[in-house]
C-alpha cells in the first residue's frame, strides 16, 4: 500500500505545489484585507522521504494517500501573539475547518506548563480548485500559525533531532523548559510594549487635540 500511495504522491507533485500557492495566496490576501502585518507566510509540499516514514509508522494506517492531512503545510509566523489569534479568527471565519484534526497547543501545554506554543488548523481545499488541478476533493492541508520566538523555538528542537522533551536527558529537558519559559516571557513582553506605546500615542494625540 506505502508504494500505490508514494506513486499517487509523485503523479500529484506539481498540483500540490499549485494548490499550496494558491491557498498561500489566498492567506495573503485574507490578512492584507484585515491590515494584519505578518512576519511570513510560506508553503512546502511534505518531502517524500518524509512521507515514506509516516506511511511505513506502524501505528498508522492510511487506506488513501488524501488521508495524510499534512501533504500540503502553510505557516503564518507573525511578530507578536495577538496577531495569531487574530489570523487564526481569520481562518475559522474564511476557510472549512476539520476541526477533528485541528489542534490549539497553547491550551493543551496548561497554566503549568511551557514548551512548544502554535495553533494548527487542517482545512479542506475547495473541491472546484482540486478539480481544475487534477487533485481529488477529498484533500486538505495543514496551515500552522505562531510567532517569530515560538518558530524559532520549534526549529532549534526539530534540528536537534528530538520529537518529545521526555527524549532529552534531565538536564537538557530543564534547560529547553527554561527556554520556553523565556521565550513565552519575551512574547509577552513584546506585546506589553507594542501596546504601552499604542497607549502613549493616543495619548499625545488626545492632549494635541484638546490643546493640554
Amino acid at each position: 500500500m506505502t508504494a500505490q500511495h508514494l506513486s499517487d504522491y509523485d503523479q500529484s507533485h506539481d498540483a500540490l505545489c499549485a494548490l499550496g500557492q494558491q491557498m498561500s495566496e489566498r492567506l495573503r490576501a485574507l490578512v492584507a484585507g484585515q491590515g494584519i502585518k505578518v512576519h511570513a507566510i510560506g508553503c512546502r509540499i511534505k518531502d517524500r522521504e518524509s512521507l515514506r516514514h509516516k506511511l511505513s509508522r506502524p501505528d498508522k494506517t492510511y487506506q488513501s494517500l488524501w488521508e495524510v492531512t499534512d501533504l500540503v503545510g502553510l505557516r503564518v509566523t507573525t511578530y507578536f501573539e495577538d496577531e495569531v489569534a487574530a489570523v487564526a479568527q481569520l481562518i475559522e471565519r474564511h476557510l472549512p475547518v476539520d476541526w477533528d484534526h485541528s489542534t490549539d497547543k497553547r491550551h493543551a501545554l496548561g497554566e503549568h506548563s511551557f514548551g512548544y506554543r502554535s495553533v494548527h488548523y487542517v482545512c479542506a481545499f475547495e473541491p472546484a480548485l482540486c478539480e481544475r488541478h487534477g487533485a481529488p476533493s477529498m484533500l486538505r492541508c495543514e496551515i500552522q500559525l505562531r510567532t517569530v520566538l515560538q518558530h524559532a523555538w520549534a526549529e532549534i528542537e526539530h534540528d536537534l533531532g528530538y520529537k518529545s522533551l521526555s527524549g532529552l536527558p534531565p538536564r537538557e529537558r530543564r534547560r529547553f523548559n527554561q527556554l520556553a519559559a523565556l521565550l513565552e516571557l519575551a512574547d509577552d513582553a513584546f506585546l506589553g510594549i507594542r501596546r504601552g506605546l499604542q497607549r502613549y500615542q493616543d495619548d499625545v494625540r488626545e492632549r494635541l487635540r484638546s490643546g493640554q
